[in-house]
Formats: C-alpha cells, structure tokens, sequence
C-alpha cells in the first residue's frame, strides 16, 4: 500500500513541476470538445455482505482499467461516461458503467484541476456462481498535465459509496460499502 502511495504521489509531482512554467492562457476546453481515453486505477474496497442474519465483511485491493469518454457542455463542464473492469485474484471479475460530469479549472494553459460527481452500476461475478449488482456514487477530484494540444495525462483520487443485492452461496445478499480510489492514472485525447 505505501509503494502504491508513493508511486502515486510521484505521478502526480512530475505532472505539476512541469506545469509551472507555461503562461496561462486559458481554457482549451470549449462548448462542443470531445475526449477519449482511457485509466488503470488503484482502489481500496471494504465491503459488507448482510445475509440470513449474519454479517460479512471484506476488504481487498482492486486495479481497475477503464476507457472513458465525454462531452464539453460549456466552457470547463464536461459529461463523460465510463466502462469498468476489474479482475480481483483470479476468480472475480467485475463490469460496470458511470456516468457523470467534471469542471476543469485551469491553472495554466497546460495544467488544470478538475472535479466531479458520477453514479454508476458494477455487477460481479465470483467463482462463476455468486453474482450481485451493485449501484453507486462517485466523488473525484485530480490533476491534467497537457502534453500537447490535443493530448493530456491524469492522475487523481475517487471514492465511490456503493449498495446492492445479489446472491452468495444460494443465499439473498444485501451489499454496502465503499471505495476509496488511492490514485488512478489515464491518457485522454481531445477532438
């Protein structure tokens, strides 16, 4: 876990000393911008399973690869949606969607902060016979370097608050939890 923080934290300082030198200029992102991309993120889950009066819980950590695409709506706001896989020690896999919207705020012309809110499904699979869906909200907030015009590198921190049902071991299962994203990393190009 402190080789994952320290890799993170590193990432996210070569993203910034860079940064520093370019004159602002403002935003890039405009009414009408599209972006595709794609991010491996970091994630630590606990999950709490509630079935036949009994309490479950778990915690692991995940690495989740997801493409995301989106659409500037104005000036900074941006909608995007997003497809998650997630594949937890050979015998869980995981599918997902969210949906959501970020505001870039630009610090220079090449570096920005953004922020945003998404819901989302996921729904697992454990050992080919335990499936559950669960829905979710999710928070984040990051940093994007730009590399050239059409091109940037993010790096950032999400938490997503999930619940749900499905079925463990022929029993009906109640699931909460969360999910705190320790840091995810992406390249996203913009049209």
């Amino acid at each position: 876990m402190k080789k994952i923080f320290s890799i993170s934290t590193l990432m996210f300082a070569v993203l910034i000393l860079p940064a520093v030198s370019f004159a602002q200029k403002g935003s890039i992102f405009t009414k009408g911008t599209k972006f595709i991309g794609g991010e491996i993120s970091f994630q630590d889950r606990s999950v709490t399973y509630d079935y036949n009066d009994h309490e479950t819980d778990e915690s692991v950590t995940t690495v989740t690869l997801a493409p995301v695409m989106g659409y500037f709506l104005t000036p900074n706001v941006a909608l995007w949606g997003q497809l998650n896989y997630t594949d937890i020690e050979d015998d869980h896999t995981e599918f997902g969607l969210t949906v959501g919207a970020s505001y870039y705020h630009p610090l220079t012309d090449a570096f920005y902060f953004y922020g945003g809110a998404g819901i989302g499904f996921l729904n697992w699979d454990v050992n080919d016979n335990n499936n559950s869906t669960v829905l979710g909200i999710e928070l984040q907030g990051g940093a994007l370097y730009m590399l050239a015009t059409n091109l940037g590198v993010n790096a950032a921190l999400k938490i997503r608050l999930f619940m749900g049902s499905g079925e463990i071991a022929g029993f009906d299962v109640d699931i909460t939890g969360r999910e705190l994203g320790i840091g995810y990393f992406g390249v996203i190009g913009f049209f």
